[in-house]
């Protein structure tokens, strides 16, 4: 097995575990590295806020840091919370000298407000830290409060990230969370070249603390893997955008993103295979199942937890057929990656919905929509407008589920969503549910009353 590449964070405690150290060595573990650290300061900290900060001696802080340098191959590092100049100094001292690239997330200020680092160390940093590093990681008030001005337009934030390269910084991560809108957009200046937009999908959260910590840490990771500063950046927005939207609340105020959300999906991989192994087996065919279908296709498909990408939706390769005896033919095999049609469907269902994990799709026929209409089960039918392009069509039913969805009081066990084309026979129904069992249960009622018909 290939090493781990050392990754080491030098920052403070957070007793809640939901930022600092606790926050980045999650993160490198989650990313493939092996964490080290160095602890600048404790705190008595939970969701709710900060009520005590004990900082050790600079001469200790240095100590530790001594003693991981001078044994682990350390192929990058992450400052946070450094508190004090003096801490700060003796950290540096230690750095300037160093062979790994460097991240420096200035930590000012907690999420609850407490601040994190004293008066006297802002010119400390300005004046020791920013020139040590590779990349630099200020949020718009920690950018302002450095840069020393007021940053309101795309021009500020270019000046901004202008003056913070000025005073030493390679590449500069302006994060975007704290600006109004409703785009998440962090810009990235790189030297020599003109600041660009990352912008990633916002996600509706109170469960952010900690986000800072996460990125920073994913960003030293990666380079510690020898990804590029801007594949680094980006491949760790795309990790903090997964852990977001899977964020969660351990305490009675505000949570941390999910910082083992590939773990999460990773174990529910199998048990999304095993699941469709075990429909498909118990797939009941017959003359039922023949009357609906009748030539046509259908496919059956379950994803993982905060399912985000093809990637992560377990489908039939080659979908599912019924012989002219209502025999099922499964052609292919259960695998993941393999749809992008049924990916947007259930993607589209859990932006607002999250439990809806399974979905069963096939041609809508006649004989189709009569057996939804007599089998009781919830239901509902749109009307494509024949003058779209498919993918505005595809947009179009997207949306109007997630309406439909949101107006609901809670997720039903399976619903049948149906998409007419015009005023002819043809379009699609979709079976959503909350588990591949309960999909199948509504697909068999469906079979056994069209058999009936």
């Amino acid at each position: 097995m290939t090493a781990q590449p050392c990754i080491l964070t030098i920052a403070g405690s957070d007793s809640g575990g939901g930022a600092g150290i606790q926050a980045d060595l999650k993160t490198m573990a989650m990313l493939g590295g092996f964490g080290m650290s160095v602890i600048t300061a404790l705190t008595a900290q939970n969701s709710m806020g900060v009520t005590g900060i004990h900082a050790p001696e600079p001469d200790f802080v240095g100590q530790q840091l001594d003693a991981v340098l001078s044994d682990f191959p350390v192929a990058a590092a992450k400052t946070g919370m450094l508190f004090s100049g003096p801490i700060i100094a003796a950290v540096c001292d230690r750095l300037a000298t160093r062979t790994f690239p460097l991240v420096v997330d200035p930590v000012c200020v907690s999420q609850s407000g407490h601040r994190l680092l004293q008066e006297e160390a802002v010119d400390v940093i300005r004046q020791r830290l920013i020139p040590l590093a590779d990349v630099f990681t200020p949020n718009r008030p920690e950018a302002e409060l450095l840069a020393g001005m007021t940053i309101e337009t795309e021009q500020d934030i270019h000046r901004a990230i202008e003056r913070l390269q000025e005073m030493g910084a390679k590449a500069v991560l302006l994060k975007g969370g704290h600006f109004e809108g409703e785009r998440m957009v962090d810009w990235l200046g790189i030297p020599g070249e003109a600041p660009v937009a990352l912008e990633q999908p916002k996600i509706e959260t109170n469960h952010t603390h900690g986000t800072g910590c996460t990125l920073s840490s994913a960003i030293a990771t990666g380079l510690g893997k020898g990804f590029g500063v801007r594949d680094a950046v980006t491949a760790a927005q795309q990790y903090l955008n997964s852990a977001l939207a899977a964020g969660f609340g351990p305490g009675e105020g505000y949570g941390p993103p999910n910082h083992s959300i590939p773990l999460l999906r990773l174990q529910d991989r199998e048990r999304c295979r095993q699941d469709m192994r075990a429909a498909l087996a118990a797939l009941k065919g017959g003359a039922g199942l023949r009357h609906l279908l009748g030539e046509g296709c259908m496919n059956i498909a379950c994803s993982t937890v905060h399912a985000r990408c093809v990637e992560d939706v377990c489908a039939v390769s080659g979908g599912v057929l019924a012989d002219p005896a209502g025999r099922a033919l499964v052609a292919g095999a259960p695998e993941f990656g393999v749809s992008q049609r049924m990916t947007g469907i259930l993607a589209a269902a859990q932006a607002v919905r999250p439990s809806m994990r399974a979905c069963v799709c096939m041609p809508r026929s006649a004989p189709l929509a009569q057996a939804i209409a007599a089998s009781g089960i919830p239901a509902f039918e749109e009307v494509q407008d024949p003058g779209q392009s498919p993918d505005a069509a595809r947009a179009a039913a997207r949306a109007r589920l997630q309406e439909r969805l949101s107006a609901l009081e809670a997720a039903p066990p399976a619903l049948v969503v149906a998409s007419r084309e015009g005023q002819g026979e043809g379009g699609t129904v979709c079976i959503l549910a909350t588990t591949l069992h309960n999909a199948m249960k509504c697909l068999d009622t469906l079979v056994a009353t069209g058999q009936k018909s």
